[in-house]
């Protein structure tokens, strides 16, 4: 028996993939629909304070261009990614 997670537990990236902190969902079929998802803060998070950490985020991305890492194909819980 396996366990199956969906909540993301690390910093990290990826497609098609509900284990991961930020999903960029692969819609090939459609890809004017592409969509950003922030999966770590919980329902109880204050949505501002939420919103303000992501725009901040952006604006460090945009200004300092970091490398993204690479991305997550699988369980980002394996112990391959830790």
């Amino acid at each position: 028996y396996q366990e199956t997670h969906h909540t993301p537990s690390m910093i990290c990236w990826g497609g098609n993939n509900r284990t991961n902190a930020l999903r960029i969902p692969d819609s090939t079929a459609f890809p004017d629909r592409r969509r950003l998802e922030h999966r770590v803060p919980s329902s109880v998070a204050n949505p501002y304070g939420v919103l303000c950490a992501i725009l901040g985020g952006i604006l460090y991305g945009l200004e300092c261009h970091p490398e993204p890492g690479q991305k997550i194909h699988g369980n980002a819980f394996d112990k391959v990614y830790l």
